[in-house]
């Protein structure tokens, strides 16, 4: 599933995009946090390349639920929820039926990035830093109480 280049180009205009929309809102933040992981394992399993016009660059790469399990340890259900998330921000445009699906992850607007990939991607294509993340509401609870 994964490219594992030293590093692979990111368009910066779709990701200062999406981290607006990346906050923690009780019952929802594991959504949005679950779309930028999405993202990144989408822009590191890149297929085919099609220009879109002079800055626009669209990957279009069919992928299993399975291969984002393994690339970002996230359950299936965080999985659809964070993948409606990237289709309606319009970062990612889903084609074919629910067993086979093409992703589109439309690049738009102008200035790149590097990001890191192979020293951060397991051989087995799991996103290491991922593995850390706690996606559970009861943790940010916690943090919304008053000190006693």
């Amino acid at each position: 599933m994964i490219h594992r280049l030293d590093w692979h180009k990111v368009p910066q205009a779709p990701l200062i995009a999406l981290l607006p929309e990346v906050k923690w809102v009780r019952g929802e933040g594991a959504t949005a946090t679950s779309a930028l992981m999405l993202y990144m394992a989408l822009v590191f399993a890149y297929g085919k390349e099609k220009p879109t016009g002079f800055y626009g660059v669209q990957y279009i790469k069919s992928l299993t639920y399975d291969d984002f399990e393994q690339a970002c340890g996230i359950s299936r259900k965080l999985i659809s929820s964070g993948l409606k998330l990237l289709a309606e921000l319009k970062l990612v445009d889903m084609q074919g039926g629910t067993r086979s699906r093409e992703y589109e992850v439309i690049f738009g607007g102008s200035g790149w990035f590097k990001l890191p990939c192979r020293s951060i991607v397991a051989n087995n294509g799991q996103i290491r830093p991922f593995n850390s993340f706690q996606l559970r509401s009861g943790f940010g609870e916690q943090w919304n109480q008053k000190p006693t």
